[in-house]
């Protein structure tokens, strides 16, 4: 909860969120994310490959079943989003009107806030013996 408020605050403040993306991206996906990705301008294309590698790396987790791991991947992407608009310089802008809101509610509806969970071990490691 924290992290889609956060988001969604920060693409409020930088005044980037907008109308809902052309109908031809569906939103609540990681194809739509993906998709939405792409309709951003990179100062550098290497961020937006890596973004997308971020996305497709957590389609790959959720097809094999692994949650958290693609939440991970999500958070990640979020992560690097976030550097990439607030920079002193940004290095990455809207192009179409709602794409970031495209975006930020994808990850709203792709992160799964139970992976924060105590119980659930860091990424590659499993419980303590």
């Amino acid at each position: 909860m924290k992290t889609k408020l956060l988001t969604t605050a920060v693409l409020l403040t930088l005044g980037l969120a907008g109308q809902a993306q052309a109908e031809d991206v569906p939103c609540n996906t990681l194809p739509g994310l993906y998709a939405a990705t792409g309709h951003l301008s990179f100062t550098n294309q290497k961020d937006l490959d890596a973004l997308q590698g971020k996305v497709t790396e957590a389609m790959d987790k959720t097809a094999e079943g692994k949650t958290c791991d693609a939440t991970q991947k999500l958070r990640d992407y979020e992560s690097k989003l976030l550097n990439l608009l607030g920079a002193t310089k940004p290095k990455v802008e809207e192009v179409y009107p709602g794409t970031l809101a495209c975006i930020s509610m994808a990850l709203d509806m792709n992160i799964d806030e139970s992976c924060d969970a105590a119980g659930d071990p860091p990424r590659g490691k499993g419980p303590k013996k």
